[in-house]
């Protein structure tokens, strides 16, 4: 119950820009995220926001070895602690995981 009202928060909050302080560009999409999220869940994005590197002072990030899907699972898993795998996008998820270095427990 937790995790889908969470879940729907996010969603909700995706559309809406409210309380997201944080956005990530991927592709043509822009999604719009909780810095305390990312940076509770991520050691690259937890050095990038509580730095004084460019991205941290601005609130955004582009990232551009990832796919917007891929970046749309990421965030359902940062925001919720389920992840849909298949074999269509296990590959791609272990790069992003791997890549912005992702604690999974």
């Amino acid at each position: 119950m937790y995790f889908i009202m969470i879940h729907n928060f996010r969603l909700k909050q995706s559309h809406e820009d409210t309380s997201c302080d944080f956005t990530i560009f991927v592709g043509d999409r822009k999604f719009k995220a909780h810095s305390l999220i990312l940076s509770a869940s991520s050691d690259y994005f937890r050095a990038m926001i509580n730095s004084k590197m460019k991205e941290g002072i601005e609130k955004y990030v582009q990232i551009q070895n990832v796919s917007e899907q891929t970046m749309e699972n990421v965030l359902c898993f940062l925001y919720t602690g389920n992840i849909s795998l298949c074999v269509e996008n296990v590959e791609q998820l272990i790069h992003a995981a791997s890549f912005m270095q992702l604690d999974g427990g």
